[in-house]
């Protein structure tokens, strides 16, 4: 870490060290992510406050990473995003149109959340967040198959109180139900091969529109 870059035959002196060029390029790296996220975060407020203004509803997605949301919002939605098992795969916030008899509304997908989400994150994804505090509902996706189940549910929870969202009527949804033991009184499905989804879209519809048809 301490070669020398001042030259072939350079002994030493001026030349830059690579722990120095590589903090640089870091810095540099750093400077251009905070640049796109500024960006991303100045169209996404646009979007909202479109939304808003419009009376469009609003309902989204949130859950422990790899809980499933990216598969559950192409099956209700019908669309083609990516969903990998893979920390993260979601990084920006996905919004998707939703017609039903009853009314219309835009779903979009958010980051998954981690246990012991460091502040810096959240402060980074601070815009995607947002479209958890300003949503008129929550869908808290939750691996039903994971053995640590308990705990993810308690970590999202602790991350919704902290960015303020705890008052935003939620939804819990017991996903990959394929692969989980069930238990009473709870909305089990299974968003890869469909099971239950047409019970999820009509609570959805019963929380945002009212009543049923």
């Amino acid at each position: 870490m301490s070669r020398q870059r001042g030259g072939l035959h350079a002994m030493g002196g001026a030349g830059e060290t690579k722990l120095e060029t590589d903090r640089r390029h870091v810095r540099r790296r750093i400077a251009e992510l905070t640049d796109k996220l500024k960006a991303l975060e100045e169209g996404r407020d646009l979007r909202r406050r479109k939304r808003k203004t419009s009376g469009v509803k609003s309902v989204t997605l949130l859950g422990y990473t790899n809980a499933g949301k990216s598969t559950l919002i192409n099956a209700i939605s019908r669309s083609d995003l990516y969903a990998e098992n893979k920390l993260f795969a979601t990084l920006d916030s996905v919004s998707r149109s939703v017609w039903t008899k009853r009314g219309s509304y835009v779903l979009t997908d958010t980051v998954g959340f981690i246990r012991h989400l460091p502040h810096t994150f959240v402060e980074a994804f601070k815009s995607t967040l947002d479209e958890v505090r300003y949503a008129d509902l929550l869908i808290h996706v939750v691996d039903a198959s994971s053995p640590e189940m308990e705990a993810q549910i308690r970590t999202v929870e602790e991350v919704v109180a902290e960015i303020g969202a705890e008052k935003v009527p939620m939804i819990t949804v017991y996903n990959k139900a394929d692969k989980a033991t069930r238990e009473q009184n709870k909305l089990y499905i299974s968003a890869k091969f469909g099971e239950n989804l047409d019970a999820l879209k009509d609570r959805i519809a019963d929380a945002l529109f009212g009543g049923k048809e």
